[in-house]
């Protein structure tokens, strides 16, 4: 973008566009890990966090379960729900493969994928929550499973 401008004043123009769009951006990720903050104060924990809303935006979801991945330690499941389906994220801590316990759920998802602690999901609405289920009977019955 930058090596296409035809002037300093263009480049600079292209350059502050893309720092508010990058300041947005953080705004927003962190709006998302306070609301799931907020919600994980008002509930008993579970051994995974599994966080799910209609307004999130799906490219904000990784950054978002990486921070909260971070602060917990423990598995981060989050989905942005659409009409018919939702789309997510996982987050694990070190020594959890996320794209195995997903193996393990598949059953309820309709695409899924990625990296031991960086991954993706589709998933149908009427899943949702079985496939919640699923995660949390396979760690808290799987015996390689420990939380740091």
């Amino acid at each position: 973008m930058f090596l296409t401008a035809t002037s300093l004043k263009e480049a600079e123009t292209l350059a502050e566009k893309l720092s508010e769009k990058a300041r947005i951006r953080h705004l927003k990720i962190q709006e998302i890990v306070e609301e799931i903050e907020e919600k994980l104060s008002q509930k008993s924990a579970d051994v995974i966090i599994f966080e799910g809303n209609k307004s999130w935006p799906v490219l904000m979801l990784g950054p978002a379960a990486s921070k909260i991945c971070q602060l917990h330690k423990k598995p981060v499941f989050l989905y942005s729900q659409k009409k018919k389906y939702g789309q997510g994220a996982v987050r694990t801590p070190t020594g959890i493969n996320g794209v195995k316990t997903m193996i393990h759920c598949s059953k309820f998802l309709e695409t899924y994928g990625g990296h031991p602690r960086a991954a993706g999901f589709r998933i149908q609405e009427k899943d949702l929550e079985k496939f919640k289920e699923c995660l949390l009977d396979y760690f808290n019955h799987e015996k390689t499973y420990h939380l740091h």
